[in-house]
């Protein structure tokens, strides 16, 4: 791909999971009970809809059982859609998802690496802010990163690629930093691990356009907080292996003009500001 090539505009399809695809067609069935048939109209239409796959797990890595839904089995369907489309495969969209001490601010964390070891129902304990996270870390890079990279490295030249790289993470440091669960562990384990995985990606996988997300505009929108999110990045070195920043992946805000007022779109006026609760 060219240098500075908008990876989304250069693709000419999108993957859209067969995975997914039967998990919607088992909805349809039970559909059969809407009386106006509108629901099964609009689980056919999903069926078609590509979209990003989240490998939030070690065991979403590796096509173990054959599944579409892990990294590797998408990127294996898609390389065998290429010949049924002039030679070239769906683009496929990555979310790269399980720092340590994943989302210290959610109420409920399905982060299955951990800092400070583990509570009795196998959720990390994240009020053990007391290490620097080097074992989670290093769980992190060898049992998830490295393979990830491994299996994208083995596809890359034949498949169209991007990853979203840790949805949450960032945002959480600069506005949850008052919450214990996001304390010093975990910042370690998001700032050190997002800054590798940026770092590895764009080396051992060059062709692969990375995204940092960087939340939502209801969430890093503000001022101050989106001064201190770019301080953040700047400081971890990355902004140079990075094509940009996603947002709006793992929660939503409403884009667009609608409800802003003309003010805000003014020349010279600070419209960096999230207008409009």
């Amino acid at each position: 791909m060219p240098d500075g090539a908008n990876p989304f505009l250069a693709a000419n399809q999108f993957y859209a999971s067969p995975h997914l695809a039967v998990k919607w067609s088992e909805l349809r069935a039970q559909s059969a009970l809407s009386s106006d048939g509108s629901l099964d109209t609009r689980l056919l239409k999903l069926a078609s809809v590509p979209s990003a796959l989240w490998i939030d797990t070690k065991a979403k890595l590796c096509d173990t059982f054959g599944s579409h839904d892990t990294l590797e089995g998408s990127l294996a369907s898609a390389a065998g859609m290429a010949a049924s489309n002039g030679g070239r495969a769906p683009l496929c969209t990555f979310v790269w998802y399980n720092l340590p001490n994943r989302d210290c601010h959610a109420k409920s964390s399905s982060g299955e690496i951990c800092c400070g070891g583990t509570l009795p129902d196998g959720r990390c304990d994240l009020s053990n802010q007391m290490s620097d996270c080097s074992a989670g870390l290093a769980e992190y890079k060898a049992e998830y990163a490295e393979p990830f990279i491994e299996v994208l490295s083995r596809y890359a030249h034949i498949v169209p690629i991007v990853v979203i790289v840790e949805p949450d993470s960032l945002a959480n440091l600069i506005t949850n930093d008052a919450d214990p669960s996001c304390g010093a562990a975990t910042y370690a384990a998001y700032t050190k691990g997002v800054g590798y995985a940026v770092q590895r990606l764009s080396e051992a996988v060059p062709t692969v356009p990375v995204y940092l997300d960087a939340g939502h505009g209801g969430w890093l929108g503000w001022d101050d907080d989106a001064k201190d999110y770019m301080k953040m990045v700047c400081d971890l070195g990355i902004m140079g292996s990075i094509r940009g920043f996603s947002t709006n992946v793992a929660n939503y805000d409403p884009t667009g003009t609608v409800g802003c007022p003309p003010a805000a779109f003014t020349p010279g006026e600070n419209v960096g500001h999230f207008c409009n609760w």
